[in-house]
């Protein structure tokens, strides 16, 4: 059997990878949260079945930190996060799924760089179609 990456959240919503021969079921906005954070890491053309998916954000962030560039990547990552909701809402579109699982919106609330471990944390608001919303911390 083929290992697969699942995120998985924590009690903070912080999702984080794992790797198992077992799928994890989610449904709702944990599975609207799950398509954003992997659309958001994932770059494109890294699929050949669809290699429009994902916006590369880990190839946009710079890897050292300062007031500069944190302008510079707060610009990247709401680019970013602009063409994700784009694409997402697009390919959402004429499926059959619940409202709770259909993107409306997602919002950069913050964005902090971690010295030690050279990461950058961006914490979302994800808004589904249902008006329900949740936080979700995406490490890059």
């Amino acid at each position: 059997m083929k290992d697969i990456q699942v995120l998985t959240p924590n009690k903070y919503n912080y999702l984080h990878s794992t790797s198992t021969n077992l799928s994890i079921s989610v449904k709702g906005i944990q599975k609207l949260i799950q398509e954003v954070t992997l659309y958001l890491k994932r770059s494109p053309n890294r699929d050949i079945f669809e290699p429009d998916i994902g916006v590369g954000l880990r190839k946009s962030l710079p890897i050292a930190h300062n007031n500069k560039t944190r302008d510079q990547v707060f610009t990247s990552v709401a680019s970013s996060i602009n063409q994700m909701e784009s694409d997402i809402r697009e390919s959402q579109q004429n499926s059959n799924l619940d409202d709770t699982e259909k993107l409306d919106s997602a919002v950069l609330e913050e964005m902090t760089f971690d010295q030690s471990d050279m990461t950058w944390y961006l914490t979302i608001r994800i808004y589904n179609q249902a008006g329900n919303s949740d936080i979700t911390i995406i490490e890059i």
